[in-house]
């Protein structure tokens, strides 16, 4: 019986570390603003084999610090990557638009861009 509760202890710990590592932040976040259309394209590069249970979970869009748009999604785009579009109508030419992008499982990136 110890046997058996001990075996079952390591399956439980080698199945959360091969859960921990799958999950990774994105790789990269691209950003492109249409100072035109003040369209926001996001697309979020996150490599995963099932993008309706490995995903990015969360965008939130900030101009100059202060939060805009906070989206939460229930899946990705697609195996590469979260794409999402913002109309950030208040955005000028100088302000940083920041962008957050979160794993559902762990993780995050930021990345800033500055309005032409």
């Amino acid at each position: 019986m110890r046997k058996l509760l001990l075996s079952l202890a390591m399956s439980g710990v080698l199945l959360c570390l091969a859960v921990v590592a799958q999950a990774h932040p994105p790789s990269d976040i691209k950003l492109a603003f249409n100072a035109t259309t003040k369209i926001l394209t996001v697309t979020a590069l996150h490599d995963v084999k099932d993008p309706a249970k490995h995903y990015i979970n969360k965008v939130t869009v900030a101009v100059n610090g202060m939060p805009m748009v906070t989206q939460n999604f229930m899946s990705q785009t697609n195996k590469v990557a979260q794409i999402s579009q913002y109309t950030i109508i208040d955005a000028m030419p100088g302000d940083a638009i920041s962008v957050n992008a979160v794993c559902n499982y762990r993780g995050d990136l930021t990345k800033v861009m500055k309005v032409k």
